[in-house]
Order: structure tokens, then C-alpha cells, then sequence
């Protein structure tokens, strides 16, 4: 993060000593010495006492200070074809055109209030993340449910998240991190430098490329059935038809019905799956069970063409 612009934010993923996933998110950098980071729903108490242990233990020499502003803001994503039209619609000194790029953030005044705005995505779409002290939340909330009447604005929750980021193939440290997970198998090469001297995790991943093996991999499924229901957890085993695998293969970390797709999809993690794509395999449920095309585990927008558009 050393060579991030001012006014930029990156997304990163942190690693345990064992090379698997603690968390992901995207950090910010407000000032040539300050940074902002956000991490998963939830994690903030855990990655604050693991950075605050790694600084009192490990990088004792370290001049960085830990302040935990979660209570303290409240965080409200407005996304979708719409976004922009609705924050314009609000008095404000932010300009929320195409100069605003995926992945900047901009201070300014909102509604009356200060805040911090984010273009980042956690459901694939067009979205901005107001941060705001959480005094001002309800007033901008309001403001906002206000500015989108005329756009067909309405609160989403996390199962429709969910449904979004599964549409996307957006990996999850609590389903496809299972503590065996690591960012290749996620299909995640791309985010680690293993040229970098050191970071944490980095000699269990080297172990892990040199050992070699079959390793379970992040994939998508497409069940033959398509409003099937599957149940997160299910058992993968081979195609009865002949795959010429035996025993159990793997399972489903994520499942759901996409209005998009107009199907059934899920990601799974799967022995050997990143060579497996185009194959069957069958979801072994506890009430039903149905066959499955492994494909790759972005369903729609492969090339992010909305969330960056």
C-alpha cells in the first residue's frame, strides 16, 4: 500500500500465519501517513486485535497507531443503474461523474453534513459507500430514501447482497475460506506478490506451490435442474454416469436462485476445480440431490464492466 495515491483505495486480502483467510477489504489512504481500512461485516474486533497483536509482538519499531472508528460511523452503499442520479440529486459539493472512478474516495459536504463517499462494490453494480458519523445517519438515510423515490430506491439486505455477490463469484472468507482456503485456490493469484521479501503467510503459501497435490478450488455450479434447491453445505460426489472419480469431491459454500440468471446458482469448492470446468458433478442433498456443470464461478459481468461503468 505504500505506493497508493491519495484519494485511491485498494482491496486486499489478510492472511494467518498459515497462509488462509482472516479477512478482505479495501484500505484507503487520506494522507501521506493516514489510512483508512474497512474490513468484512463483523471482522472489524477481530482484524483490529490481530494488527494491534502483530504491532506489540512482532513490528515492535513501528511507528503506526491503531484508531477503531467503527462505532463512531455509519456506512450506507447506494448502488445500482440509478446511483448517480440519486446522490446528484442531494445538495452536495461532491461531483459523482464518470471523473469519480472505481475505487476513489472524496470528502466533502452531503446533505448538510461531512462525509467520506467510496466507489466501491460489494454486489457488482454502480455503488458509492457513505461513510458519515452515525448522528447524521438517520437524517441521511432519510435523505436519501427521499432523493430515490422517483428511481424506485429500496432498502436491500444481506441475502440480497448475498444473491449479488454469488451472481459475481465474489469469494467470502466465512463460506469459500473455510481455513483451508488459500488465494490461489479462490482463484486469487493476482492479489499475492510472492516476490515481495516477506508477508505474513507468505512461507505457508510457498510451502503449499512446492508440496503440490490436489487442492480444493473455488468453482461455479450450474445444477441440470434449474430451480433446484440447494442447501450451503452439500456434498459433492462424482457423476454416476462415469467421471471416473470416486469418493467425496467437495462441497457447496454458497447457493441461491438469481432473478438475473433466471436459475439456480452456487459456488462450491471442489478437488482439482479450476481444471474441472465443464464437468459433472452431482449435489448430494438431504432431500434431494441433482447433477451439476462446474464451470467457472462468475455467473454474470465477468469483466466488471458495471461496477466500473
Amino acid at each position: 500500500f505504500d505506493n497508493l495515491l491519495i484519494g485511491r483505495g485498494r482491496f486486499g486480502l489478510m492472511l494467518r500465519e498459515d497462509g488462509r483467510f482472516l479477512d478482505d477489504g479495501v484500505t484507503f489512504r487520506v494522507g501521506p501517513h493516514h489510512y483508512l481500512m474497512s474490513c468484512g461485516t463483523g471482522a472489524a474486533g477481530v482484524v483490529y486485535a490481530h494488527i494491534d497483536r502483530l504491532l506489540q509482538t512482532e513490528w515492535t519499531d513501528l511507528k503506526v497507531y491503531l484508531v477503531n472508528v467503527s462505532a463512531g460511523l455509519a456506512t450506507m452503499c447506494v448502488c445500482g443503474p440509478y446511483a448517480r442520479d440519486v446522490l446528484g440529486g442531494v445538495e452536495t459539493d461532491i461531483d459523482f461523474d464518470e471523473s469519480f472512478r472505481f475505487m476513489d474516495f472524496r470528502e466533502g459536504r452531503f446533505a448538510g453534513v461531512s462525509v467520506r463517499i467510496a466507489r466501491v462494490s460489494y454486489t457488482g453494480e454502480l455503488s458509492f459507500e457513505i461513510n458519515v458519523a452515525r448522528r447524521h445517519a438517520l437524517m441521511i438515510w432519510t435523505t436519501l430514501m427521499n432523493a430515490g423515490q422517483n428511481y424506485g430506491i429500496t432498502p436491500i439486505g444481506s441475502e440480497t447482497s448475498g444473491v449479488l455477490r454469488i451472481e459475481k463469484g465474489f469469494v467470502s472468507p466465512g463460506h469459500e475460506g473455510d481455513n483451508i482456503t488459500n488465494p490461489f485456490d479462490a482463484g486469487m493469484a493476482w492479489i499475492v506478490d510472492m516476490e515481495k521479501p516477506d508477508f505474513i503467510g507468505k512461507r505457508s503459501l510457498r510451502r503449499d506451490l512446492d508440496l503440490g497435490g490436489e487442492r480444493q478450488h473455488v468453482v461455479g455450479l450450474l445444477p441440470d435442474k434449474h430451480r433446484a434447491l440447494v442447501a450451503d453445505g452439500s456434498a459433492l460426489l462424482p457423476d454416476p454416469g462415469g467421471s471416473g472419480r470416486s469418493g467425496f469431491q467437495g462441497h457447496v459454500t454458497a447457493a441461491c436462485f438469481s432473478p438475473t440468471l433466471e436459475r439456480t446458482i452456487a459456488l462450491a469448492l471442489l478437488k482439482d476445480g479450476h481444471h474441472r470446468h465443464g464437468e459433472k458433478v452431482l449435489i448430494s442433498g438431504l432431500e434431494q440431490s441433482c447433477l451439476a456443470t462446474v464451470t467457472a464461478p462468475v455467473f454474470f459481468d465477468p469483466q466488471g464492466q458495471r461496477m466500473r461503468g
